[in-house]
């Protein structure tokens, strides 16, 4: 016997950016894996965001104390409701050797940010990772805004919540915010 080794051809490279949305409301995109070997294949889709190791991988340091040289981590801002903002479909199956495969993605952010971003593997056999791609994508509460000039925020969420103080308030407790 000969031995046979499965080729796919993704027509998407690295990243799959989403681009702005609503928040609240969904978008999708499609891209294609095409089987180039001569056997059927078995693939399954995997998402950092969904990962059975992922609260674990989280209590390594910060990403913003790490490098950005370091920098491992792809899961970025996730919807408050607790699903993932990105979803794909299908998740399993089998390609036939010569045809393609459509996948669906579909964004569906529920609140505001920059910063959404997930990994998505096509495993095949369950083993074989065959291509990796980044996810990402943008919310915005209103169709208009401004973009541009000086970055005045961090690349990624903080989950303490803060309540705006005036400055009289301020002014009483003898505190000074410059």
């Amino acid at each position: 016997g000969h031995g046979v080794v499965p080729s796919t051809v993704c027509s998407v490279e690295e990243v799959l950016n989403m681009g702005y949305v609503i928040a609240r409301e969904k978008v999708t995109s499609t891209f294609k894996v095409q089987n180039t070997s001569t056997l059927t294949l078995r693939y399954s889709i995997q998402l950092d965001s969904l990962s059975s190791t992922r609260d674990k991988d989280q209590q390594r340091l910060p990403s913003f104390i790490v490098s950005s040289l370091q920098r491992t981590e792809f899961v970025g801002t996730q919807n408050y409701n607790g699903l993932s903002v990105f979803s794909i479909f299908p998740t399993e199956g089998e390609i036939v050797a010569g045809k393609s495969q459509d996948f669906i993605v579909t964004f569906s952010p529920d609140h505001e940010s920059l910063y959404y971003s997930d990994r998505l593997k096509v495993v095949l056999f369950g083993k074989k990772i065959a291509h990796v791609i980044r996810l990402k994508g943008a919310a915005r509460e209103h169709p208009m805004f401004v973009e541009g000039g000086m970055p005045l925020d961090v690349p990624i969420e903080s989950l303490a919540v803060t309540s705006p103080v005036s400055s009289r308030e301020a002014l009483k407790g003898g505190n000074v915010l410059l």
